[in-house]
């Protein structure tokens, strides 16, 4: 579920869902094939949910497309150890994509941290940061909650 004000931003931006997916990750550290998500041995065998959207929305440059990706993650079974969450959106530079700047700080950029704490769709915001925790042009950007 969007956060309310997220939804209603995407309803005046006329946003189409381009594409949109869930998928379920185990973390076992007991292999290392090429291509497997690998926790570096940090997390103990841990189940992850992770469902991103992409919204096509309107543009406030000429000539170029914009796009409201959203995804979130949940742990179904927590780790071990407490650390520091932290999702990247990373893509090749032949991709075409960029990221808006000013003054060599990304904007348009917002990342959230929020729990459901009773389990029943009602997510409530612990923080919202709208400064990447890191980013580099043509190739991602990052956001981080300890």
């Amino acid at each position: 579920m969007l956060p309310l004000e997220v939804a209603k931003q995407l309803i005046k931006d006329k946003a189409v869902i381009k594409d949109s997916k869930t998928e379920i990750f185990s973390f076992e550290d007991e292999g290392n094939n090429s291509g497997d998500f690998t926790t570096m041995g940090t997390i103990s065998s841990s189940t992850m949910k992770l469902w991103g959207t992409v919204y096509k929305v309107t543009s406030d440059r000429a000539n170029n497309d914009k796009f409201y990706i959203y995804a979130n993650f949940q742990w179904l079974k927590s780790p071990f150890y407490e650390l520091v969450d932290k999702m990247t959106f990373g893509f090749p530079s032949s991709a075409g994509f960029y990221l808006p700047t000013s003054n060599g700080s990304v904007t348009q950029h917002q990342h959230r941290y929020s729990q459901d704490p009773q389990g029943n769709g009602n997510w409530v915001d612990y923080a919202i940061d709208y400064t990447p925790s890191d980013w580099e042009p043509n190739a991602g950007v990052a956001g981080e909650f300890d």
